[in-house]
């Protein structure tokens, strides 16, 4: 599996995946992120951005990415492609997830602790 940070989008980013571990959130109601998993369209993603040594047991699987490694939750690889891309719309400064053949989420939630 593999994730690609388009050059936009890790711009808007840099800040964060320079200092901060990454996270790929998929919201499935697990986890300390996540709040409910119910969503119209049945998928949605956090880019979640936490110290480096952050311990996070959900987060026990990582792909790669042109930015280093990109934590997720084991149970919820089955909903991610093998081959996907953050994009930034610049217009509307939102991030969308998009994976081989479709959009996997139009309106990724940004999270990050500005602490450290």
């Amino acid at each position: 599996m593999k994730l690609i940070f388009a050059n936009a989008a890790q711009n808007k980013l840099k800040e964060y995946l320079d200092r901060k571990k990454v996270l790929l959130d998929y919201d499935d109601g697990v986890g300390p992120f996540s709040k409910e998993g119910d969503f119209p369209n049945g998928q949605h993603f956090h880019l979640v951005f936490v110290d480096k040594d952050a311990t996070l047991p959900d987060f026990n699987q990582t792909i790669d990415s042109n930015v280093g490694l990109v934590w997720v939750k084991g149970e919820a690889a089955d909903q991610l492609d093998e081959q996907m891309e953050i994009r930034l719309n610049e217009q509307w400064q939102t991030f969308s997830l998009v994976g081989a053949n479709s959009v996997l989420d139009a309106a990724v939630e940004i999270i990050h602790d500005d602490a450290g």
